[in-house]
């Protein structure tokens, strides 16, 4: 048989066992649903005869219905008898299969502490209130989507809790993304997608509070707005703001420093020595928000969102943290965070929000 065809069929049978055997080879990357693209990323693994390697998996069963993060089990148990496995996860049934299980403690610069079975279970202990919403209003939308064997009706009860269920590729996300998103007002949806950004794509800049620091600094010293931006005239002019200077490209891979006139901060020198309490932009932006929450001079504004941000248990942040950096976890409650500082949305959708929690 020709080898390319049975290499077809063994990424075939791979497909299938994982459950992902329904898509086409058509199929755009860009459509697929957290949890199909989670299998495809497992695919490229099983379908190699590995033998004496560390394999390390973050994450394998994330998005996944249960009954899919099983049959990932068991091929990551295959997996492991030729080879040793280190898997990251919150699945339980895995924690059944380890040889070995490793337990982490705390967050932000208390974490990374080894702790034992018993107080990382007893940390994860929570209750939740049982709460009756009340529906004063009902939306009734019709649904008419072409790639989607559903056309019906659907209603939305405002100001109520309500749950999308199904498989990974039954359609949640394109009913929440595409049948909705045009056809209410007042709606917003949270993909589970990653946040997209830059180099400056930092949280305070994604929960649009980091025009508000500047101005009060600016405000405090009577200076212009931009003197506290790294992109203005506050960056300093030898990394452009970056903190970073591009020494050299080695096997297409971007080799950095960090810039010696800067620290690594992207402000100039000028910028840094506005203080307020002891705290320049710089400082102010890389302390926790937990800490910040507790400084006198920090706007009314931006004190709600942080309150916001700490009540999600993202405290051990700092504002300047790159987008790019954060967990899935991290990821997700941020999102939902910068959906829930605004009241203008009357229905929010949110895909998956516990998503690597």
């Amino acid at each position: 048989m020709n080898v390319s065809l049975k290499k077809i069929q063994k990424f075939i049978r791979v497909c299938c066992d994982l459950g992902a055997g329904y898509l086409n080879f058509s199929r755009g990357i860009t459509t697929l649903s957290g949890g199909e693209l989670q299998r495809l990323r497992l695919v490229q693994l099983f379908q190699g005869k590995m033998s004496g390697l560390m394999i390390i998996l973050d994450e394998p069963t994330a998005s996944l219905h249960p009954v899919e993060a099983e049959k990932v089990v068991k091929k990551i148990i295959e997996l492991n008898k030729n080879n040793t496995v280190v898997v990251v996860e919150h699945n339980k049934k895995l924690l059944e299969y380890a040889n070995l299980k490793i337990f982490l403690g705390g967050v932000g610069r208390s974490g990374g502490n080894i702790v034992s079975q018993e107080q990382y279970f007893e940390k994860q202990k929570y209750s939740l209130r049982r709460e009756l919403f009340k529906a004063e209003e009902i939306c009734c939308v019709k649904l008419k989507l072409q790639y989607l064997k559903l056309n019906g009706t659907i209603n939305i009860y405002k100001n109520s809790l309500q749950g999308v269920c199904g498989c990974s590729g039954a359609g949640k996300t394109t009913i929440l993304r595409d049948g909705l998103e045009n056809m209410i007002e007042g709606y917003k949806y949270i993909s589970q997608k990653p946040i997209k950004g830059n180099v400056f794509t930092t949280v305070a800049s994604y929960i649009g509070i980091l025009d508000d620091i500047r101005t009060m600094y600016a405000k405090k010293f009577n200076v212009e707005k931009g003197f506290f931006s790294k992109k203005g005239h506050g960056g300093c002019l030898h990394c452009n703001g970056t903190g970073h200077i591009k020494l050299v490209n080695y096997y297409d891979e971007t080799v950095w420093n960090t810039c010696s006139y800067c620290s690594g901060t992207g402000y100039s020198v000028e910028c840094l020595k506005y203080t307020i309490d002891n705290y320049n932009i710089y400082e102010l932006l890389s302390d926790e928000i937990e800490r910040l929450l507790g400084l006198s001079f920090i706007p009314l504004k931006v004190k709600k969102a942080l309150s916001v941000l700490s009540k999600m248990g993202l405290g051990h942040l700092s504002l300047n943290r790159t987008v790019d950096t954060l967990s899935g976890g991290e990821n997700q409650r941020l999102k939902l965070s910068e959906a829930m500082k605004s009241n203008r949305s009357t229905i929010i959708a949110l895909d998956e929000p516990t998503k690597g929690l």
